[in-house]
């Protein structure tokens, strides 16, 4: 009789765990976000801080060089120089 009470409490216990198991792992696929493929970069860029010429704000118009390095140190440049001639600076 014993083990009867004892095989019914297991399987009572069994059935539970395999329902919150179930139950978390429903919530956690619903919880899940959309995941969605990132699109291109764009290639503007921000530029935050103030240009000087002659320890002066600069205005005027002056031609940019841009170059790209893969380090701070040491590094080797990567692709071509971008050349941006007479931009419109104003108050640096």
């Amino acid at each position: 009789m014993e083990t009867r009470k004892i095989l019914a409490i297991l399987v009572l216990r069994s059935e539970l765990l395999r329902r919150v198991a179930l139950v978390l792992a429903v919530g956690l696929i619903l919880c899940q976000g959309k995941v969605s493929k990132a699109g291109p970069m764009g290639t503007a860029f921000t530029y935050q801080g103030h240009l000087y010429d002659a320890n002066h704000v600069a205005n005027g118009l002056y031609d940019f060089q841009f170059k790209l390095y893969d380090a701070n140190v040491g590094a080797g440049k990567v692709g071509n120089d971008v050349n941006v001639p007479n931009v419109d600076v104003i108050d640096g």
